[in-house]
């Protein structure tokens, strides 16, 4: 995935057809979609289209776009996709991101140093997407709330807190960079080496 780390935050959101003054939040449920944080945004949809504060990115898989394309916005400021192409220059637009909690999405989080709202599956195989974010989030790198307590607006005050605070958010970013492994696949190509005993005394 091209990560388009050259490209500013504001071009990439006048790109994307965003106003490059408003903070950009970006939903990501996945390729698939996250049909519970998909179905908390439909529920609240009126806090998020009468928020002037930001605008909104929300990716809810292709198999559920017809069934809330409805919700964009005739200014732009509400776009819902199917599925993104451009995930690397959706990256680079975000300010926040509001994203499930697998071991990939956290990578890619952290590459890029953006501030994340994690709200891990819960059915998730030994609840390992729990324990993603929660260790992602121990030095403060992500705010994690978890789907059940969606129904209380946690969601939704987590978000203004961001959005009122950007020191808050360049902090979050600082510290989603300390998790950052940009060498790791060298790292694990190396040790598969020396595992195998390629002339590697392990």
């Amino acid at each position: 995935m091209q990560m388009h780390q050259t490209i500013s935050p504001n071009i990439a959101k006048q790109h994307l057809g965003f106003d490059p003054e408003k903070p950009l939040v970006f939903i990501l449920g996945g390729s698939q979609g996250a049909e519970s944080i998909n179905r908390h945004i439909e529920e609240h949809i009126d806090w998020y289209t009468t928020h002037e504060k930001f605008s909104l990115l929300w990716q809810c898989g292709e198999r559920n776009l017809e069934k809330y394309i409805d919700y964009v916005t005739t200014d732009g400021s509400i776009q819902v996709k199917g599925f993104i192409y451009e995930m690397g220059m959706a990256y680079s637009a975000s300010d926040i991101i509001i994203a499930r909690a697998g071991a990939l999405t956290i990578s890619e989080l952290a590459i890029i140093g953006k501030p994340a709202i994690l709200i891990p599956l819960p059915t998730a195989a030994a609840n390992h997407q729990y324990h993603n974010a929660m260790g992602y989030a121990s030095n403060g790198a992500a705010i994690v709330v978890e789907q059940d307590e969606l129904k209380n607006g946690l969601l939704e005050q987590s978000l203004t807190a961001l959005l009122e605070t950007e020191a808050k958010r360049e902090r979050m970013s600082g510290k989603a960079l300390e998790h950052a492994k940009p060498e790791a696949t060298q790292q694990i190509v190396e040790s598969i080496y020396e595992l195998a005993g390629y002339g590697i005394d392990v």
